[in-house]
């Protein structure tokens, strides 16, 4: 799943900087003509209703990409908490094996009775319990929040851009000029 997001994280990335550069291009050229010639059709310009819905574009696309690099930083992150716990329970285990040689070394003055309780085990089974409770909320929130990224970027926004086009096309250019 990583390797899918972050393919969609420089998908999203490519579309926000061609936008970006776009928005920027358009902005920065001095148009001297208000009427552009596409296959013989005449399209009426408006520079800055373009440079208006490039910025609306790039504000969608930042969006985005933040949600985007969001999720995969969640999961780049339960991904080293989970190396580390790895390396944690490697080192504790090592620990917990040279305690009992040494408890059990027959040439020690101060041998342990082996039906008393054994404390180390007891703090690594806690500490090993906490650390899965860790483990088990982030990979709660890691699932949380891909199911309301999907829902958001793949199904709300879609479905509000879509109703936008059907109903009120318009609407587009009125909330272009706000970045007029």
């Amino acid at each position: 799943m990583l390797i899918a997001e972050y393919e969609n994280l420089i998908k999203t990335r490519r579309s926000l900087l061609i936008a970006s550069f776009f928005t920027i291009i358009i902005a920065n050229t001095d148009i001297r003509s208000d009427e552009a010639s596409i296959f013989g059709l005449r399209l009426a310009i408006d520079q800055a209703q373009i440079v208006s819905l490039g910025k609306l574009t790039v504000s969608f696309l930042l969006f985005i990409f933040v949600m985007q690099a969001l999720g995969t930083g969640v999961l780049k992150l339960n991904d080293q908490i989970s190396k580390f716990d790895e390396r944690w329970d490697k080192i504790r285990k090592q620990e917990i094996k040279e305690i009992e040689i040494e408890i059990h070394n027959p040439n020690e003055e101060h041998r342990w009775d082996s039906e008393a309780p054994r404390p180390w085990y007891d703090d690594y089974a806690k500490e090993r319990e906490r650390r899965e409770r860790r483990r088990k909320r982030l990979n709660l929130a890691s699932i949380s929040y891909d199911f309301m990224m999907t829902l958001v970027i793949q199904y709300s926004i879609s479905i509000f851009i879509a109703s936008i086009a059907i109903f009120r096309p318009s609407l587009i250019i009125n909330l272009a000029s706000i970045y007029e």
